[in-house]
């Protein structure tokens, strides 16, 4: 029966994520601490996976209790700053539990209902002031990373069981994905699909890790030098902030359009914030949800180890714009090492596990999707972009250890 409840828990909380305009997709967050008291009295043992996110919770935790422990009182930080814990609790609470059901019929029902969702959105609401589709989302890069995992279930569906309706439907899905407008989000989709096509021939699916970290490591290295030589330190942003480097840009490059400012925006402010914090604090970052309390007012030893101790602070959506910048300047090496330990070992339990191979291209595709996203915004812990990706993951974790458990008593 508790089986029974936390596999629906899930469904619902998977149709809940087609918006953000109310909160029906946390609902597996919600019920997450009961089911993860129930498994350690069923004396499971956790996966890896779960071992280096529970890890990583730890680790944020006490990062935020040493920066501003009043923020685990705060909705709005659950929201902002600190969405990792709305995003991936339900990995740690539903990896216990073994369900069977025909996990490819859901995850069909979930593609059309969705699509259909969307399509009235476009009908009803049509585009946003912006020229960009909003659908049921309150901006356009939350609706466009959904999108892009929609796309990518139509995508693998199309590939593989190579039918007119699926190809229809991902052809619907991309046109709803390109008026979206966000680039990040297209981005992500067709250099998804590309490591789809490498991934299936499996003797090169590991270079699509090498494309990412060699891909990381240049962007890393740029970043440094934009941070050394441009705007942020120039202009000494960490004192002037935002509206001093408008104010600058226009002056220097006279009127220029909304997307041009914001690509200045990201790669001079919001890149030189997360860029700041490593710096000043590389081994432990500034304190979990500092980035956004502007202006800085770092204390303690330089390059070892300083904490931000802002006048006032902000729970907003005001970002790294990078997801792993931002893990770099909040939680330092360590905590960044800590996540990618987890990330790595999500794709190889997704890797490994193939009883539905369909849902494993999915998952495995989705993986690269949002992983990619994450260079150009803070997609990994956005509950807009992470939580479809872990729920479907969290219903196909039911599904393994149902299949391993019925071979186990039938062998």
């Amino acid at each position: 029966m508790l089986k029974k409840i936390g596999y629906w828990i899930l469904i619902i909380g998977l149709l809940g994520t087609v918006t953000n305009f109310i909160f029906v997709s946390p609902l597996p967050t919600l019920f997450s601490p009961l089911f993860i008291f129930i498994g350690f009295l069923l004396l499971k043992k956790p996966k890896k996976m779960t071992f280096w996110l529970a890890l990583f919770f730890i680790y944020s935790t006490i990062s935020v209790l040493l920066y501003h422990p009043e923020s685990l009182l705060e909705f709005d930080f659950f929201r902002y700053d600190g969405n990792l814990y709305i995003s991936y609790l339900p990995l740690l609470s539903f990896s216990f539990f073994a369900y069977d059901f025909n996990i490819e019929k859901k995850f069909k029902q979930f593609l059309f209902f969705s699509i259909i969702i969307n399509i009235i959105g476009l009908v009803l609401l049509g585009l946003g002031k912006d020229g960009n589709y909003h659908g049921f989302f309150k901006a356009h890069n939350a609706v466009g990373g959904f999108m892009a995992f929609i796309t990518i279930i139509a995508f693998v569906f199309a590939h593989q069981k190579k039918q007119n309706r699926y190809r229809f439907v991902a052809l619907i899905a991309f046109v709803l994905l390109w008026l979206t407008g966000s680039r990040g989000s297209i981005l992500g989709f067709l250099a998804s699909a590309m490591f789809y096509f490498i991934y299936i021939r499996n003797y090169y699916k590991k270079l699509n890790i090498v494309f990412l970290v060699f891909f990381f490591i240049i962007n890393f290295i740029a970043s440094l030098y934009i941070y050394d030589t441009g705007l942020y330190t120039s202009q000494n942003l960490a004192k002037n902030g935002e509206k001093h480097m408008t104010n600058y840009i226009r002056l220097t490059k006279g009127q220029v359009s909304t997307k041009e400012m914001n690509v200045y925006l990201r790669i001079y402010w919001t890149w030189g914030r997360a860029t700041n914090c490593f710096l000043v604090s590389p081994f432990f970052g500034t304190g979990f949800g500092s980035i956004n309390d502007v202006p800085f007012n770092f204390k303690g030893i330089d390059n070892v180890l300083t904490i931000n101790r802002p006048k006032e602070y902000i729970f907003n959506a005001s970002h790294a714009h990078h997801s792993y910048f931002h893990f770099l300047g909040e939680l330092g090496i360590i905590g960044f090492v800590i996540f990618i330990a987890f990330w790595w070992n999500v794709y190889k339990y997704i890797d490994k596990h193939s009883q539905n191979k369909i849902i494993q291209l999915i998952l495995i595709t989705s993986y690269f999707n949002l992983t990619i996203m994450s260079f150009t915004e803070n997609r990994i812990t956005t509950p807009s972009n992470a939580l479809p990706f872990v729920i479907t993951l969290c219903l196909y974790m039911l599904y393994i250890n149902y299949h391993k458990k019925h071979a186990k008593s039938t062998s």
